[in-house]
């Protein structure tokens, strides 16, 4: 089995071409160099300078490129769960923009549970207070 196509100089250069073409249909090119975030046998993470603000670029394997649609499905739930995709291909690309999210967490990282309005475990509940009757 060879390397992931984000850990070789071919995929690098086709994921950037890729974010370069998407970025400028947008209206919002590239104005440096990609920056490697970091990359793992799971996904490769990348930063783009646009003059509006960096945006992401993360490359995954094909079991996971429909990461947009997940994102998508937990919009719904509660949009400010999830980054906004500025787009998505078939075959494992997708970029969202970097200033909603901290530094040290990835974009599209899956909400916690509590986010979803479930408790944590080891965490109760607070019963809301009564109002007026």
């Amino acid at each position: 089995m060879g390397r992931a196509g984000w850990a070789t100089r071919a995929g690098l250069r086709e994921a950037s071409s890729w974010a370069d073409a998407i970025l400028h249909a947008v209206d919002r090119p590239a104005s440096g160099p990609v920056e490697q975030v970091k990359t793992w046998n799971l996904a490769g993470l990348f930063r783009v300078p646009t003059p509006r603000g960096p945006v992401w670029l993360k490359t995954t394997p094909p079991f996971a490129a429909n990461e947009a649609a997940v994102i998508a499905t937990f919009a719904q739930v509660d949009p400010r769960l999830v980054p906004t995709v500025v787009a998505a291909d078939p075959i494992g690309h997708l970029t969202t923009p970097a200033t909603l999210h901290r530094p040290s967490a990835p974009p599209c990282a899956a909400p916690r549970p509590s986010a979803l309005g479930r408790p944590r475990a080891g965490h109760r509940r607070t019963p809301p207070a009564a109002g007026p009757r």
